[in-house]
């Protein structure tokens, strides 16, 4: 609602459902003058209808607006989809002087149609690592609407119905969005930005110039019209965050310059107030040294952000329960091997982040898959790769106290294999280790202090992510290998998909698997496994994929007419159904473009109801998920790489 044409005065907001007998009320100030001000935030009013009541329609708080403000009415309703409800908003002052005169009006009315609790569309989220937990990612969406980020943009559109779907506005901002959430009519935003490049000086590395992180807060309240509330600035580059409730958590990391004579430590600062936190030293040997700052905000309310800050090493992976965050630090040794890692533990209480303890483990971490919280206890995967040649190689798992004391222990597990994923499920870990086979193993770790391997299984192959199908059967991605021409190795295939039943831990097997393309195929879910699209009650698995190795095919130069006969190409997402029996159905493929190098790779896909989306830098394809051949349209998001 524009109200550009408002004076300032007391209105009110009435909206009543046109055939039903509910009505819901709501007062606000329009102000003369301009804001200066951040909008504040209104929490969404919850209602409980009262004994014998059928119907009712709340208003959300609006707060007090300025003449020429955007102002979107919002609230909740029972009333059946599809009824007239007519929302009126008036000056308090309006008084006609007769039926035939309408007085001196200000305000505007609207009828539109109820969306009704049962409209509200069924949507994927995240892939998080654990319940409770959200993960940022680059593309959010909140059943009617899909937030994107590519390139230096976040586009937003009107994402459902599909028949509808259309870009209705982007944000742009200084620096590079890197990761987002959306949350109840907000839009968390992590921007980062170089600063204090006009400070280097005439040595190359003496200078103090590193990365900023912005964590900006938008309204979203009207999607197209995205107001900032809050902007917090974090010194360092952005490493990690995660969404727990209405609390924020983020972690910055910014490298020791130990050329430089003027050694600042991180701060935030918000609305001209800076706070700079003390430093703690964990007393850690390393060659490199970060300082990495984790803060916690309430995105509810206007509550300062928090944070600490610790001197750790320069290669920090980061994993979060419910309760606790967790960072697994590489520490090489001289010769750049991390032969070690060095634990840290830090409670969550709202907006206190606080530290409790410290550990050290052999070998390395492959991600945050390997790190897991449970029963109090926290379990980790660790890779060793010792000097030498040839290279020697074994995996680790071991168990620690909410002190980080090792409790139990299972070393040297598959030597001269490098560990490729693991998932923690419950009292169980299944780990993929790889050399020339794929050694699949299940691993009890029921007992703290004495975890055991119960089964294995080897395959051709290898699966780099991990996803439990339900508690008896895992999904695993990964990419296929043949022997080589010389007979003493082994060269990747295509893309591989498998299913693994460990209902009998002892003895694990294979019930199907797939293999999509040929050699320089790939996935986006090989290095992020948020690229991974599954639910288990739609019958739905989209994988992300660039086919490599296809039938020879004509090609044909992009700036010129010439043309050759080479291997087919393709980019797109492959989609599937899994039954715990027969194993995957192919039902599909979206393409995005054939038989081309330079095509942008799919890197996400959601779905809102029957609709697929699949999104690339460039493009958002919206797919008929009853017929995947049938394709509804394509937005264009303009994607430009940025250099």
């Amino acid at each position: 609602m524009d109200t550009s044409t408002f004076r300032p005065d007391e209105y009110l907001v009435t909206a009543s459902a046109v055939t039903r007998n509910a009505t819901g009320t709501a007062i606000f100030n329009i102000l003369s003058g301009v804001r200066t001000e951040k909008i504040p935030i209104t929490k969404r009013t919850k209602y409980v209808p009262g004994p014998g009541e059928d119907y009712y329609i709340t208003i959300d708080p609006v707060g007090d607006r300025y003449v020429g403000e955007m102002v979107t009415i919002t609230g909740s309703t029972n009333v059946p989809p599809g009824e007239d409800i007519l929302v009126q908003v008036y000056s308090a002052s309006f008084q006609p002087t007769d039926k035939s005169d309408s007085g001196e009006f200000s305000g505007a009315s609207a009828t539109t149609a109820s969306s009704g609790s049962a409209a509200v569309p069924e949507y994927s989220t995240t892939n998080n690592q654990v319940a409770g937990v959200d993960e940022a990612d680059i593309i959010k969406t909140d059943g009617t609407n899909i937030y994107a980020i590519s390139g230096n943009t976040v586009y937003i559109l009107r994402a459902y119905p599909a028949q509808d779907a259309r870009l209705i506005t982007t944000l742009t901002t200084n620096g590079t969005p890197i990761d987002m959430y959306v949350d109840n009519d907000q839009l968390v935003l992590f921007v980062t930005e170089s600063v204090g490049l006009e400070d280097i000086c005439e040595y190359a590395g003496t200078g103090d110039s590193y990365k900023r992180t912005r964590i900006l807060i938008y309204s979203i309240t009207d999607p197209s019209h995205p107001m900032l509330r809050r902007e917090i600035d974090a010194d360092g580059d952005y490493l990690n965050s995660r969404l727990i409730g209405q609390f924020l958590y983020f972690i910055t990391t910014k490298p020791v310059n130990y050329l430089s004579g003027n050694i600042t430590f991180p701060s935030l600062l918000e609305e001209n107030q800076m706070i700079t936190p003390e430093v703690y030293n964990f007393g850690q040997n390393n060659t490199k040294f970060s300082y990495d700052m984790a803060g916690a905000v309430d995105i509810s309310d206007e509550t300062p952000a928090t944070a600490i800050t610790f001197l750790t090493g320069s290669d920090s992976i980061v994993y979060v329960s419910p309760q606790n965050l967790y960072l697994g630090v590489s520490a090489p040794d001289m010769n750049g091997y991390a032969d070690k890692t060095n634990l840290y533990a830090f409670s969550l209480d709202n907006e206190t982040i606080q530290y409790k303890a410290s550990g050290t483990v052999n070998g390395s971490l492959i991600n945050q898959y390997s790190l897991d919280e449970y029963n109090g206890n926290l379990r980790v995967a660790t890779n060793v790769r010792l000097p030498g040649y040839p290279v020697h190689r074994y995996s680790n798992v071991f168990i620690f106290d909410d002190q980080l004391n090792v409790t139990g222990r299972v070393e040297h597990i598959a030597p001269d294999e490098m560990m490729h994923s693991t998932r923690f499920m419950g009292d169980r870990l299944y780990m993929v280790t790889f050399q020339q086979l794929d050694p699949f193993f299940v691993i009890n770790l029921s007992d703290p202090v004495n975890p055991k391997i119960l089964g294995e299984l080897k395959l051709p192959g290898f699966s780099d992510y991990l996803h439990p199908f339900d508690d008896t059967h895992i999904i695993g991605i990964g990419q296929d290998t043949l022997p080589n021409s010389r007979g003493d190795g082994n060269v990747s295939g295509g893309i591989k998909l498998s299913l693994f039943n460990v209902s009998e831990v002892t003895k694990p097997t294979l019930i199907n698997s797939i293999v999509l393309g040929g050699a320089g195929s790939s996935s986006e879910v090989f290095t992020d496994p948020k690229a991974f699209l599954f639910d288990r009650q739609k019958n739905l698995l989209v994988l992300p994929v660039f086919l490599g190795g296809l039938p020879m095919t004509l090609w044909k130069t992009q700036d010129s007419n010439v043309t050759f006969m080479q291997n087919g190409t393709m980019t797109g997402a492959s989609v599937f159904g899994v039954d715990p029996v027969q194993g995957f159905t192919n039902k599909g493929t979206v393409i995005h473009g054939e038989n081309s190098y330079s095509e942008p790779q799919v890197e996400r896909a959601i779905y809102i109801n029957d609709t697929l989306y699949t999104m690339s830098p460039d493009q958002i394809i919206l797919t008929d998920l009853s017929n995947i051949s049938h394709q509804f349209t394509k937005i264009s998001l303009n994607y430009s790489k940025i250099t």
